[in-house]
C-alpha cells in the first residue's frame, strides 16, 4: 500500500487546497457571503408606536363620525392594505386573520338578531314574515318573528359592518405595532395600567402562535384532529405553557425591579389625592346627568370635575417623580413618524369638517330602504389613513 498523500490534479478540491488568504496583510479578509448587504424587512419594528396610536386613534374617531356603509367598506380596505404591506414580518400578522373571522361571525348574528328580534321600526320593504312570539313583560316584552323587512336586514347589517371595520383597525394596529415600545411610552406613574393593556394587546397574538406551534408538534406525534374530542391533547399544553410564560415573565419583571418606587408618607398622601380626585370626577359626571345645564347643581358638577382633574394630574405628576425608569434604546421620533401622525389625523378632520358643512354622515334607512349618499371628497380624507404604507420605513 503506498503512503503518498492523495493530491487532486484539478476541480474544486485542488482549489480549495491551493488557495491561500489575500497578499495584504494590514486587512482583514472577507469572504464573498459576508460582502453581501444584509437586508432584513421588518417594518412592523421600524414604525415609531406614538404614530402607530395617532393611526390608530385617527381610524377609530373616523368609525365612530360615520356609520355609511360606503365609507365604512373603505376604511376597511385601507386597513388590509396597511396590515398587508407593514406587517409582513410581526410575529402577530395572523392576528388580523382572527379579526377578519370573528368579525364575518359578529357579522352573521346582526343579521341574525334584526331578523328574529322585531321592533317598533319595521320599515315599508316587506320581503317575508316568520312566525311570530312575544316575551313576557319580564324579560323585556320583545316580538321574536314577524314581518322582515329589507330595512330591518339593512340595519344589522350596518350594525355589523361596523363593528367589523372596528375589529380590522384594532387588529391592524396590535399585528403593526411594537408592544414592547408601546408599553415603554407608558408615563411611569400609570405603569400598572401601561402593562395590563400591552399583556392584553399580546394575549391574543400569543395564544395563537403557541396554538400554532402545539399544533404541529401533536401533528408530528401522529395526532389527528378530527372533532371536539380530539382537542385535549392542544388545549391542555396551552394552558400549562400559558401558566408557565405568566409565571417567568412575573419572575423576570421582579428581577428587573419593574415598578419599583420609593414608597413613603408623601407617596401614600397623594395616592389619597389621586383617589380623591377620581371620585371627585365620578360625583360631577354623575351630576351633569342629573342636573339642567343653567341651574346651580350644574356649575357644582363643572367644580367637581376640575377639582377631580387638578387632584389627578398631581398624583400623575407626582407618581412621575417616585418611579425612576431608564431605557437601554430610546425610540427617536422622526420626520417620517411626524409625517404619519399629520396625515392620519386629517382623516377625522376632514370627517368632521364635513360632517359641519352639511354632508349626511349617518345612514338613515327608516321609513324606507335607499342608496347611501356619498361624498367623493372624503375619499381622500379615508385615503390619508394610508401614511404608514406611504411612509413605510425601508428594509434593514
Amino acid at each position: 500500500m503506498s503512503a503518498e498523500i492523495y493530491q487532486p490534479t484539478a476541480g474544486r478540491a485542488r482549489e480549495a487546497l491551493t488557495k491561500t488568504a489575500p497578499p495584504a496583510a494590514n486587512k482583514e479578509w472577507v469572504s464573498p457571503v459576508s460582502q453581501r448587504q444584509r437586508r432584513i424587512a421588518r417594518p412592523w419594528e421600524g414604525g415609531h408606536s406614538l404614530a402607530w396610536v395617532a393611526w390608530l386613534v385617527a381610524a377609530l374617531a373616523c368609525i365612530g363620525q360615520t356609520d355609511q356603509p360606503l365609507y365604512l367598506i373603505l376604511i376597511g380596505a385601507v386597513t388590509l392594505l396597511v396590515w398587508q404591506s407593514c406587517a409582513l414580518d410581526s410575529p402577530f400578522q395572523a392576528v388580523v386573520r382572527v379579526m377578519l373571522q370573528l368579525g364575518a361571525v359578529l357579522f352573521g348574528f346582526n343579521l341574525l338578531f334584526s331578523v328574529i328580534t322585531a321592533s317598533m321600526l319595521r320599515g315599508q320593504t316587506v320581503l317575508f314574515e316568520l312566525p311570530s312570539w312575544r316575551l313576557p313583560q319580564l324579560l323585556g316584552g320583545i316580538q321574536l318573528g314577524g314581518i322582515i323587512t329589507a330595512e330591518q336586514l339593512a340595519s344589522g347589517a350596518v350594525r355589523g359592518l361596523r363593528l367589523w371595520t372596528l375589529l380590522l383597525v384594532v387588529g391592524t394596529f396590535n399585528a403593526c405595532v411594537n408592544h414592547y415600545r408601546l408599553l415603554r411610552r407608558t408615563p411611569q406613574g400609570f405603569f400598572q395600567l401601561g402593562l395590563v393593556l400591552t399583556i392584553g394587546l399580546a394575549f391574543v397574538p400569543q395564544t395563537l402562535l403557541r396554538l400554532r406551534a402545539i399544533r404541529d408538534a401533536q401533528r408530528l406525534r401522529g395526532h389527528r384532529f378530527r372533532s371536539w374530542r380530539d382537542a385535549l391533547p392542544l388545549f391542555v399544553p396551552l394552558l400549562s405553557g400559558g401558566l408557565e410564560q405568566s409565571l417567568t415573565l412575573a419572575e423576570a419583571m421582579e428581577a428587573r425591579g419593574f415598578g419599583r418606587a420609593q414608597r413613603g408618607r408623601i407617596a401614600a398622601y397623594w395616592t389619597w389625592l389621586g383617589l380623591a380626585g377620581v371620585l371627585l370626577v365620578c360625583a360631577g359626571i354623575w351630576m351633569q346627568f342629573f342636573y339642567a345645564k343653567a341651574s346651580l347643581g350644574a356649575i357644582v358638577a363643572w367644580v367637581l370635575l376640575a377639582l377631580g382633574l387638578i387632584a389627578m394630574i398631581s398624583y400623575w405628576w407626582q407618581t412621575n417623580r417616585l418611579i425612576v425608569r431608564t431605557s437601554y434604546r430610546r425610540e427617536r421620533w422622526t420626520g417620517r413618524a411626524t409625517a404619519i401622525t399629520l396625515l392620519a389625523m386629517a382623516a377625522p378632520l376632514g370627517f368632521w369638517l364635513a360632517q359641519r358643512s352639511g354632508s349626511a354622515m349617518f345612514y338613515r334607512i327608516y321609513p324606507k330602504l335607499a342608496w347611501p349618499p356619498f361624498e367623493p371628497l372624503l375619499t381622500l380624507a379615508i385615503l390619508a389613513l394610508l401614511a404608514p404604507l406611504w411612509f413605510k420605513p425601508s428594509a434593514r
